[in-house]
């Protein structure tokens, strides 16, 4: 296993290592689970997030995360950009619980 990931991830695999895996369709518990690993990464330094709002067809809020590096949070000129998209299983988790970690 490459050198870099495993010091990297270090802080995590130890953070869960003593956890309990939670049963098949044990949804609540998959969320506790998860739901505890975001504070484990700080954001990153020299990063800022914006958070938008957006309504999805059935009305239901969906929060964006716009990551930009501070020192240009207040342009308005366009620049690159990542789309991440993480469903989380689509029962575990949410963006704002995901900052750190894409930071």
């Amino acid at each position: 296993m490459d050198g870099d990931f495993v010091a990297a991830a270090a802080p995590v695999m130890s953070a869960i290592a003593g956890l309990k895996k939670p049963e098949l369709h044990d949804v609540e518990g998959r969320r506790k689970f998860f739901s505890g690993m975001a504070p484990i990464e700080p954001t990153a330094k020299g990063v800022g997030v914006e958070k938008y709002t957006i309504s999805a067809s059935d009305g239901h809020q969906l929060l964006i995360c716009h990551y930009k590096r501070e020192d240009t949070m207040d342009q308005a000129s366009p620049a690159p950009a990542i789309v991440h998209f993480h469903g989380g299983g689509l029962i575990t988790s949410n963006a704002a619980n995901s900052i750190p970690m894409i930071s």
